[in-house]
C-alpha cells in the first residue's frame, strides 16, 4: 500500500508482476535481471519497440565471429502511420568499446545463462513463460512484455529516469513518462 501511494503511476499489471518477482529465488532473480539488461540493451542499440523485442526468436539471430557481430533479422509490425503494415528489418550489432555498455555482451551473457532453459528456446526473452495450449501469440507476447515493462518501470523509479538508455530515446520510457504525467493530473490536451 505504501508503494501504491508513493508510485500511483505504476500500472496494476506491473504491480502484480513485481509481486510475482518478489517471490523468486535470488538465483532466478539474477537470471531475470540479466534478461532485463539484455532486453534494454537491445532496445537501445536497435531502436526497436518492446513488443517487437519480445517477439525476437533465436532463429532471428545470426552470430558472426570474425569480426564479432550479431545480425538481427525481424519483422517490424508497426511502420510509421501505416496500419497493418509489416516490413523486414535487419540490424547489425557490433561490440561497444565499453564492455559495461555493450549490448552484444549483455545479450551473449543472458543467452549463455539460458542456453538450456526450455522456455527460451523459441523466444529469446521467453524466460519462465510457458505458452499454454490454445494461447494466442499476442497473449503470450503480452505476458513477456508485461514483465519487461514492470522491471523497467522499477529501474526507472530507482534511477529517477537517469542513466537508463544511455541518453537515447527508448520507446518504452514514453509510456512510463506518460503514466507519471497522467497521475499528476495532466490530460491529453495539456
Amino acid at each position: 500500500n505504501a508503494a501504491r501511494e508513493k508510485y500511483p503511476y505504476l500500472s496494476e499489471a506491473s504491480k502484480k508482476e513485481i509481486h510475482t518477482l518478489s517471490r523468486k529465488s535470488p538465483a532466478n532473480l539474477s537470471i531475470i535481471l540479466s534478461s532485463v539488461l539484455a532486453f534494454m540493451s537491445v532496445l537501445v542499440a536497435t531502436g526497436m519497440r518492446p513488443t517487437n523485442a519480445c517477439n525476437l526468436k533465436r532463429s532471428d539471430l545470426t552470430w558472426y565471429d570474425d569480426p564479432t557481430r550479431l545480425l538481427i533479422e525481424r519483422t517490424e509490425a508497426k511502420t510509421g502511420s501505416k496500419r497493418n503494415a509489416t516490413k523486414q528489418v535487419f540490424c547489425c550489432l557490433v561490440p561497444n568499446k565499453d564492455v559495461e555498455l555493450c549490448s552484444l555482451t549483455h545479450l551473449a551473457r543472458y543467452m549463455t545463462m539460458t542456453a538450456n532453459e526450455p522456455t527460451c528456446q523459441a523466444y529469446v526473452f521467453g524466460l519462465g513463460f510457458v505458452r499454454k495450449a490454445g494461447q494466442s501469440t499476442t497473449s503470450y507476447l503480452t505476458m513477456l512484455n508485461r514483465r519487461m515493462t514492470a522491471m523497467l518501470e522499477v529501474l526507472f523509479i530507482i534511477h529517477n529516469g537517469k542513466g537508463l538508455g544511455d541518453g537515447k530515446k527508448v520507446h518504452i520510457f514514453r509510456s512510463i513518462a506518460n503514466k507519471r504525467l497522467v497521475s499528476a493530473g495532466c490530460t491529453s490536451q495539456d
